[in-house]
């Protein structure tokens, strides 16, 4: 039994990945385009549902750059980084701001946005 136990856990060792192995993955996992799609979101009155995004919201990530076109023009390219909780730090030259990871798959996205009213972006990577 105890070598069960200890094989077990030399294993859960050998297998667990560092803060940094993970920040790393998710890294990786964003590169590439991603539009926003869908958006979730309420009018103050009803519960918050899924709808169908119509504007032109863009990230970009390549490397440790991001690069957005939904901020005013000399604020296009910034950088971002990600933080303990699925949290990316984005520092673009005109704005800071931090957004929630809730899903990370190879082509979706949704992040949160901390707002006082339910906020999410559904992106598509493209």
């Amino acid at each position: 039994m105890k070598k069960s136990l200890v094989l077990l856990m030399l294993s859960f060792l050998a297998f667990s990945c560092s803060e940094k192995e993970l920040e790393t993955d998710t890294s990786s996992r964003l590169t590439g385009t991603w539009k926003a799609v869908e958006v979730f979101s309420t009018d103050g009155g009803s519960s918050p549902e899924w709808n169908t995004f119509s504007g032109n919201f863009e990230y970009s990530f390549i490397g440790d750059e991001v690069i957005t076109n939904n901020l005013e023009d000399g604020c296009e390219k910034g950088t971002f980084g990600i933080k303990e909780g699925n949290i990316i730090q984005f520092n673009f030259p005109c704005n800071s701001f931090q957004k929630t990871i809730e899903i990370l798959t190879d082509t979706e996205l949704i992040l949160v946005i901390d707002n006082f009213e339910p906020l999410k972006f559904k992106f598509k990577k493209i």
